[in-house]
This record gives C-alpha cells, sequence and structure tokens, in this order.
C-alpha cells in the first residue's frame, strides 16, 4: 500500500482486514484484463455529475491519468488532495469527506 505519510501506516490499517480481497482475483485483472482495458474513448457518454479524485504522489495511478479521466468526461470536478498517496480517503479523512459533502461545482480544486 503505497502512503504519502509511511509515519501512519498503523494509524491508518489497525482495523483488521476482512480478507475479502483475493489475490487470484487481483491477479487475473491484471494479467488478462487490465492490458486491453481502455475506456478513455468512451468518456464523453457519461453525462451524469463525476468526482474525479487523486493523491498528489498517488503510485498507483499517478494524476496525469485522472486528468485525463477528469478531461474526458462532460460533467467532472477533479480533486486533488497535496499530502496523498492512492488512499486520500485514509490519508485525508476529513478533506476526503468535506468533498464528498460539498460537490456542488465543476472545477479543479486542491486540497493543500
Amino acid at each position: 500500500m503505497s502512503l504519502y505519510n509511511k509515519e501512519k501506516w498503523d494509524e491508518y490499517f489497525k482495523k483488521p482486514s476482512s480478507g475479502k480481497v483475493v489475490q487470484k482475483r487481483l491477479d487475473y485483472y491484471s494479467f488478462n484484463d487490465l492490458p486491453n482495458y481502455d475506456i478513455q474513448t468512451e468518456l464523453y457518454q457519461v453525462t451524469i455529475p463525476t468526482i474525479v479524485y487523486c493523491g498528489r504522489h498517488d503510485a498507483q495511478c499517478p494524476l496525469v491519468f485522472s486528468e485525463e479521466i477528469n478531461a474526458g468526461l462532460k460533467n467532472s470536478k477533479l480533486y486533488i488532495f497535496e499530502k496523498s498517496n492512492h488512499v486520500p480517503y485514509l490519508e485525508a479523512k476529513e478533506k476526503f469527506l468535506q468533498m464528498v459533502s460539498d460537490y456542488k461545482g465543476l472545477t479543479t480544486k486542491t486540497y493543500s
């Protein structure tokens, strides 16, 4: 798990895992579906209001991909969490909850 603030690992993951994520499923997706999975040309069809969010330091899905997704959607808002990696809902929990409750517009906003 990639974290911006690695010192908080124990705090973020103190709850036991459900064990429902099965490595076999993840491997299948990674090696069979993911190499050919590309819906960029279909994003324009999504018309409902959409939140796109990303941690500035995301190693699994870098910000550039969230920016591309946001640009391809007609009615989206990009939220960038400056002090987060892949899990802003853990690393910036209060700001994440604020993002969800405040979602109203369509402009990019950066959280410091």
